[in-house]
């Protein structure tokens, strides 16, 4: 699953779900530019949680960066610490 600023491109598409036995476990949530906090928090809320309750993993792995700070001149996704 990923939570990503929206790139040009045919990567991380919403559509890009999976190929052969992975198929239908891959989900992109791309959010344009300058979506903010709420974008966030409203993806988890709608996609994120939803999916993890239906699927019930065993493990899960979180790969975060910092691109998506508000003090992130390239990323521009106006993310604040202060999201819960």
């Amino acid at each position: 699953m990923t939570l990503k600023q929206k790139l040009r491109g045919p990567i991380g598409l919403v559509t890009e779900c999976g190929t052969g036995k992975g198929q239908g476990f891959t989900i992109n949530v791309p959010l344009p530019p300058g979506s903010g906090s709420g974008a966030y928090k409203a993806a988890f809320e709608r996609v994120v949680e939803p999916s993890i309750n239906a699927f019930q993993p065993e493990l899960i792995l979180v790969s975060s960066g910092f691109d998506a700070s508000f003090m992130d001149d390239l990323g521009a996704m106006i993310m604040g610490s202060w999201t819960t």
